[in-house]
């Protein structure tokens, strides 16, 4: 059996208004990726690969857990995140849909954007829908046949498409599982007997204790 953790990076640039000021972590996220590989470490998880993409936030990410065992990280851009501020641009330009004013409001963002982007409604795109679902599934691929246990450092959009192949959810309960995504959360995925299984999502064992809460991120 194969197992894979998937870890969203740490909290990043939350002020950004666009892909290149966000893709950065903030102070709180290297803690965060600090103390979550503290955790592994602790508890003696020992990986036969490492991935992650290759935004920096990732990149980072994945260098602050420091549970490598000297092995190199394998950078896959397949593993980087829907570009979320590139498309809400394109959305408010060519549709008049302006940005969420609140958190309240991002859902239905961002299922308008997801609506009409696998329509191929929107004109420019980074990426067609179609290239975003196929770099997913390429990857998982790889995945599996990498080792028995797998650490893979990506991003929200990434994880909850996964979860949505996987278990087969409708677009909104996705959309639901990217937006309940947390920084460090840690979600693992088994392969055996042919498919792919769900052991947990989006778990936070090193923001457990009490004087962590607060350290919570979604965003």
């Amino acid at each position: 059996m194969v197992r894979i953790f998937l870890i969203r990076h740490g909290q990043a640039n939350s002020e950004a208004k666009d892909e290149v000021s966000y893709d950065r972590l903030s102070a709180l996220g290297k803690i965060q990726a600090g103390w979550l590989g503290q955790y592994f470490k602790k508890n003696e998880f020992n990986f036969d690969a490492c991935f992650s993409g290759t935004l920096v936030r990732q990149r980072d990410t994945a260098n602050l857990l420091e549970i490598h065992n000297n092995k190199e990280i394998i950078r896959d851009p397949r593993l980087n995140e829907i570009q979320y501020y590139t498309l809400s641009t394109l959305v408010e330009q060519q549709f008049e849909k302006q940005p969420p004013k609140s958190g309240l409001d991002f859902e239905e963002h961002f299922e308008f954007i997801m609506s009409k982007w696998k329509a191929e409604e929107i004109q420019n795109t980074p990426e067609s829908f179609v290239n975003f679902v196929e770099r997913v599934s390429e990857v998982f691929d790889i995945l599996k046949n990498s080792g028995e246990s797998i650490l893979v450092v990506t991003s929200g959009g990434i994880i909850a498409k996964a979860l949505q192949n996987f278990l087969g959810l409708n677009d909104k309960v996705m959309i639901k599982f990217l937006l309940a995504s947390m920084n460090t959360g840690v979600t693992i995925l088994n392969y055996s007997n042919g498919q792919f299984n769900v052991e947990q999502v989006n778990a936070l064992p090193h923001l457990d204790h009490s004087s962590r809460i607060k350290f919570r991120t979604y965003f």
